[in-house]
């Protein structure tokens, strides 16, 4: 029998594969699309970006004075949806992963800190609605990683005991987090799929 009953994947950096040595790859493409300095996005967009995660504030609201101040020709919504797709990154060696654990009776659920719009677009447009169960975005929870109401969230309305979930994710302090409320926690980074799938393994008790 399994150890566990649900993994709660981060999507950036795990499911999609658009984070190299902690800098977002696709501001290189905007760059080269549109010749807008990359820094001066994260320093004004992305910076402080904790409230926009948290639905605390409007994604499209942080982004209008900056598209003002490059001279964008064109509204915010029209932004974003060039911002999303031009970070889909999805990574098929995770989606084998994700099939795996599905056919072993292992809920899969998307666990993530993006705010809701980006939340949606990745479940929806970039199909992962398609291949695991349950989205948790903290823009529609009002909870933030590393913060314990964003795992307690997910164990709640799933009705788990954190004892039977496994948190994969790129970072540290979110996999402490998930483990100081009870739930197994692995730390996936410069694409160790082995110790992943060790651990898969052992927890799910079916080959990877």
């Amino acid at each position: 029998m399994a150890k566990i009953d649900v993994i709660a994947w981060d999507f950036d950096g795990v499911l999609n594969k658009n984070v190299v040595n902690n800098h977002f790859i696709w501001l290189d493409q905007m760059e080269a699309d549109l010749g807008y300095c990359s820094k001066t996005f994260m320093e004004q967009v992305i910076g402080d970006f904790g409230p926009v995660m948290a639905g605390q504030e409007c994604l499209l609201d942080r982004l209008a004075p900056w598209l003002d101040h490059v001279g964008h020709d064109g509204n915010a919504e029209e932004f974003t949806n060039y911002w999303f797709n031009l970070d889909r990154y999805p990574d098929p060696i995770m989606h084998d992963v994700l099939e795996r654990a599905a056919k072993a009776g292992i809920t899969n659920v998307m666990a993530t800190n993006s705010e809701a719009r980006r939340g949606r677009f990745a479940w929806h447009d970039m199909g992962f609605d398609q291949r695991m169960d349950k989205l948790f975005t903290a823009g529609e929870m009002k909870k933030i990683k590393p913060h314990a109401e964003f795992f307690h969230h997910i164990t709640d309305d799933l009705g788990v005991d954190p004892s039977r979930v496994l948190f994969v994710d790129d970072m540290v302090e979110n996999i402490k987090s998930a483990r100081a409320v009870g739930m197994h926690g692995h730390l996936f980074v410069h694409n160790e799929y082995d110790s992943l799938k060790t651990v898969l393994a052992d927890l799910v008790e079916s080959s990877f």
